[in-house]
């Protein structure tokens, strides 16, 4: 708990082999600022992996052995294997918005911000996304599968379908509208 606390860069400075014991790794020397930057708990323990130079599995390993819960590990392990990935355009950030949708997406924009990297593109798209009421995920669409049935669609094509115009709009192709959206889905089969 030490690690993500207001005051977890003035611990670890002060009692960082402790810790790197406790943890059973070794602490590098550095700058553990950013920690102070960050809001959210899971914020705050991926940046202080990514300050200790840890990778996401190691990371993991060592929250495992400190028994922290499942969620806080799987969060933290995604945003450090994120930290680095490649989001400099509208399609990198659509793309990641998909697959981990708006929460997760504004925490580590967050977590980039505290370790000084430029983020207003993304900042400024994320916020006009949500803005629009762009939808991240199947629920948020203006069509469901029940309205595929009815053009004929089955199985596996329904959720294909579903996802190819999901990301349609999220990549500002077509409105989230029932209309144009059951005309893109005609579309594309």
């Amino acid at each position: 708990k030490l690690l993500y606390g207001a005051y977890a860069p003035r611990v670890i400075a002060s009692y960082g082999d402790v810790i790197g014991a406790a943890a059973g790794f070794h602490l590098p020397d550095g700058d553990y600022s950013p920690l102070t930057r960050v809001s959210d708990a899971g914020e705050r323990l991926a940046a202080f992996f990514i300050c200790a130079d840890c990778t996401a599995d190691a990371a993991d390993d060592i929250m495992h052995s400190l028994r922290f819960d499942n969620a806080a590990r799987t969060l933290t392990a995604a945003l450090i294997g994120e930290f680095n990935a490649d989001i400099a355009d509208a399609g990198s950030l659509c793309t990641l918005i998909l697959r981990r949708g708006y929460d997760f997406t504004s925490l580590l924009l967050g977590l980039r911000a505290a370790f000084g990297r430029d983020i207003s593109f993304e900042e400024r798209y994320l916020r006009d996304m949500r803005g629009d009421g762009i939808p991240c995920g199947l629920s948020g669409l203006a069509v469901g599968g029940s309205e595929l049935i009815d053009l004929g669609l089955r199985g596996r094509e329904i959720g294909a379908a579903l996802n190819c115009a999901l990301e349609a709009v999220v990549r500002r192709e077509i409105s989230n509208e029932r209309a144009a959206v059951i005309s893109y889905i005609k579309g594309t089969r």
